[in-house]
């Protein structure tokens, strides 16, 4: 006896499953999407923190902000516009703002080669993400840091 259709078993069996793939498809979307917009902000650290290197490099060799005192021992500046916005993502409001701190050490030293004495600059970018996959279960958030490091010699003009 051959029959047409689908019993109702069938049905629930079909829409059970369906139901479950559309719960992954879209765990899986506000993932990718959590990861896109964290790239996103990378970028946009990224290019923050290029500006603030160009900003640092156009000081004098002697500057203050560049000093390492006592020479050798490494000195921590913070930058004087912290908290610095790294994405207004694109709205007036200011609450979802993504803000981080930047900050930079300056060690003071000689080069072994005959380069003279140099200043190397590290400078670090820090902000506050949320943990991809963390979606729905409470707020998950770990600390991103990007960091640069520079050497500027005392007697060459940038």
């Amino acid at each position: 006896m051959k029959r047409n259709g689908a019993t109702l078993v069938e049905f629930i069996a079909a829409m059970t499953m369906g139901a479950v793939f559309l719960f992954l498809f879209f765990q899986n979307f506000t993932t990718i999407y959590l990861i896109h917009g964290k790239e996103t902000a990378r970028q946009k650290a990224d290019a923050l923190a290029l500006s603030v290197l160009e900003e640092i490099m156009a000081l004098e060799y002697d500057d203050l902000l560049l000093s390492d005192l006592p020479p050798g021992t490494g000195t921590s500046y913070d930058y004087p516009e912290n908290p610095v916005t790294i994405d207004d993502r694109g709205t007036a409001l200011t609450q979802d703002d993504l803000t981080g701190e930047i900050s930079w050490i300056v060690f003071q030293g000689d080069d072994p080669e005959g380069g003279g004495e140099y200043k190397r600059i590290t400078l670090t970018v820090t902000w506050t993400e949320m943990t991809p996959g963390s979606e729905g279960q409470g707020t998950s958030q770990y600390q991103e840091t990007l960091a640069y490091t520079v050497r500027i010699y005392e007697d060459t003009d940038y």
